[in-house]
């Protein structure tokens, strides 16, 4: 693991290596401390556990997904081209930060995962329900629930960047094709 200067976020790069590799129950706060270069005590100052820890990462890594999209103007004319933008640049960062992507993916079903971490997920994914709610009263996609809208989507997103990250795939065609299936899906 490369050196981190920050002791907490040297804990959780390699809690992030560690989960994804070995997964959460054959991953000890004894393994995540020596990997991050630092006495296991340490890692108790941050965390008072593992389940905290793992809390707080996948939150962390769910902020910089969706924190990805900040630049991304929103506008009130909800079109083909805007979901585009939104599509590739979540593809984009997914390719660039796989194990980070693969650590979403295998700890979004997790008991893990508390119940006050999905409700801080759930305050980023507001304005998802916004653009989706505008667009389904506009007429320009299905009139489905918002959430379900919010779930297709990013699943057909995480599947695409998966198969990408497991193919080699580095191709903007390839992203444009699967944006495309996903549009003709959701417009009406």
């Amino acid at each position: 693991m490369a050196k981190v200067e920050n002791k907490k976020e040297a804990i959780m790069e390699s809690a992030l290596e560690l989960f994804t590799t070995k997964g959460f129950d054959n991953t000890s706060t004894a393994s995540i401390s020596r990997n991050a270069g630092v006495a296991t005590g340490t890692l108790f100052t941050y965390f008072d556990n593992k389940v905290e820890l793992i809390n707080e990462l996948y939150l962390s890594t769910k902020k910089e997904l969706f924190g990805v999209l900040l630049p991304v103007e929103v506008t009130d004319d909800f079109s083909m081209d805007f979901a585009r933008t939104i599509w590739t640049t979540m593809i984009r960062w997914g390719l660039d930060n796989p194990t980070r992507m693969k650590f979403i993916i295998q700890y979004s079903s997790s008991p893990y995962i508390s119940k006050l971490t999905w409700d801080g997920i759930d305050t980023e994914m507001e304005m998802t329900r916004r653009i989706f709610s505008k667009a389904v009263e506009e007429g320009k996609i299905k009139d489905l629930s918002l959430d379900y809208l919010g779930y297709i989507t990013i699943s057909h997103i995480y599947a695409t960047i998966i198969f990408m990250i497991t193919n080699g795939i580095d191709d903007d065609e390839f992203i444009e094709t699967v944006f495309s299936t996903m549009w003709d899906m959701l417009k009406i």
